[in-house]
């Protein structure tokens, strides 16, 4: 727990990203647009081509993903992304119910930045995407 209000603040004010979460799941959104919305700029996607189309209208610093998509396989588009000098440096991090180690390397090999399975802990979910935020500034050149 927060020793205070104003260091919970300190704490969220290093995320302030734009964040798009693909995912066929409603409730799933709805849960991360919760806990991410009141920092962030949040947009969602249901389907690949739909989150294709958000891609390339905004640059999202922040893509959440759920490789089982319809449309399409998210890992493979994960692929492409790593491959794209417009999207390579994006932070891809991979919520899913996949939970085996077979499924995990696939998404690191892939190109994922981070792989989280549901359910997501609502707690501590900000501050990976926080810790991941500033590992991709020390990247950059």
């Amino acid at each position: 727990m927060y020793k205070s209000e104003q260091a919970k603040e300190r704490d969220m004010r290093d995320m302030r990203n734009t964040i798009l979460i693909v995912t066929p799941d409603a409730t799933e959104q709805r849960r991360l647009m919760k806990c991410l919305g009141p920092r962030n700029r949040v947009t969602w996607a249901a389907r690949l081509d739909e989150a294709k189309a958000q891609i390339a209208q905004q640059q999202p610093d922040i893509l959440l993903l759920e490789p089982d998509l319809p449309g399409g396989d998210g890992l493979d588009w994960v692929r492409q992304l790593r491959h794209d000098p417009a999207t390579r440096a994006m932070i891809i991090v991979c919520v899913t119910h996949r939970a085996t180690v077979r499924d995990k390397v696939a998404g690191f090999r892939a190109g994922v930045d981070d792989y989280i399975v549901q359910p997501v802990d609502l707690e501590t979910f900000p501050y990976r995407l926080i810790l991941l935020t500033r590992i991709a500034r020390i990247r950059q050149p």
